[in-house]
């Protein structure tokens, strides 16, 4: 992981592009530096809210866990990305849980620090709305999708979607830039992993995707649409 060490830091993040160099270092100092290491826990659902955080450099998975047990893919963060957003939401606890999947660092600021600093920096506010703006029509396309495509429609849709959010070129077509493994495939389609597995070995069969090892690579994305799609 790249040293962090100072509030310059936050000038490469999209949220804070447009801020000065003074009102950068008064976040900076504001703020904690927390690092995780991989597979740690951000916070937990449920837990009451004390923090509300950016994150700097790795991955967060925010997972919730619903009233049968079972675990919904909520969203993948990515640096400059605002998270445990629970004042905002005017919730007392968090709404999800939050893993780090790589070594990864976040900036957090305690939460009765929330509307004194979005007052003063309406970046992180206009953040933390559209954050939960991409939830819920995220959220709305997931509903439809499970009450109206079949399974492999429901996966294809699913991993379209994040290869938009999160895709790099290369020489070999589009690749996710994160590590995905076929479980968050299978929660964010609402199946098991059994079938996402079994799906996705019949994409990579026919030529359609090259899946390895937590990563997928698509070439024509053009083309997987229509093949897998085609009458959705």
């Amino acid at each position: 992981m790249n040293d962090i060490s100072s509030a310059s830091m936050l000038s490469a993040l999209p949220v804070f592009s447009r801020l000065d160099a003074a009102s950068l270092d008064d976040l900076w100092r504001q703020g904690r530096l927390i690092r995780y290491d991989k597979d740690s826990q951000v916070f937990r659902q449920e837990q009451v809210s004390d923090h509300f955080f950016v994150l700097l450099q790795g991955l967060i998975k925010v997972v919730r866990t619903m009233p049968n047990g079972s675990q919904l893919l909520v969203r993948f963060a990515l640096p400059g990305d605002v998270i445990g957003i629970a004042p905002a939401l005017r919730r007392r606890s968090y709404p999800a849980t939050a893993v780090s999947v790589t070594q990864s660092a976040a900036l957090a600021w305690p939460e009765q620090a929330w509307d004194g600093l979005t007052s003063r920096y309406p970046c992180l506010l206009h953040a933390a709305q559209d954050t939960v703006s991409r939830r819920l029509s995220e959220a709305d396309d997931r509903l439809l999708e499970i009450h109206s495509l079949e399974v492999e429609q429901r996966l294809a849709h699913s991993l379209l979607r994040l290869i938009r959010q999160v895709g790099q070129d290369d020489a070999q077509g589009t690749s996710l830039s994160i590590p995905v493994t076929r479980q968050d495939l299978a929660d964010l389609a609402g199946t098991t992993l059994y079938t996402a597995s079994r799906i996705v070995s019949s994409w990579d069969h026919q030529g359609l995707i090259q899946a390895g090892r937590k990563q997928i690579t698509i070439a024509d994305l053009d083309g997987f649409a229509r093949s897998v799609l085609d009458g959705a």
